[in-house]
């Protein structure tokens, strides 16, 4: 009866957390940094494959140094490259069909770290060709 009991006991507990953390997670966002420099379109696409840069929200970010860290791996950056992620980012899209499940969305540690990518905007509205 006592076992019975805790293990109720942490289903309950377990289940509140998840609500918690689900709920702060869908609350809690960092902001993007707001740069001062600015890209052209132009300026964007010679440097991107260079320097390894892909668009995220109509910010440039540097990618180049950060794909062997990206947890889903150096491929899903490398494929970007020179691309608009935004729908990637945001659990939009998966890059591959594998009958799995939904796409990833990212928590606040990724806009954290978005925030250290970054280093200009596009200029305007810009439509970049998703990735």
């Amino acid at each position: 009866m006592l076992g019975q009991c805790g293990l109720v006991l942490f289903i309950v507990i377990l289940g509140a957390l998840e609500v918690h953390h689900r709920l702060y997670r869908l609350s809690a966002k960092t902001p993007f940094a707001e740069p001062t420099y600015r890209f052209s379109l132009d300026e964007f696409e010679k440097q991107a494959h260079k320097r390894g840069l892909v668009i995220l929200d109509n910010l440039v970010l540097e990618v180049k140094d950060y794909m062997q860290d990206h947890p889903g791996g150096k491929f899903m950056l490398e494929h970007c490259v020179g691309g608009d992620i935004t729908k990637y980012f945001h659990g939009g899209y998966a890059l591959e069909n594998t009958g799995g499940p939904l796409p990833h969305r990212h928590s606040e540690i990724p806009r954290r770290i978005v925030n250290s990518l970054i280093v200009g905007k596009l200029e305007g509205s810009v439509s970049m060709t998703p990735a």
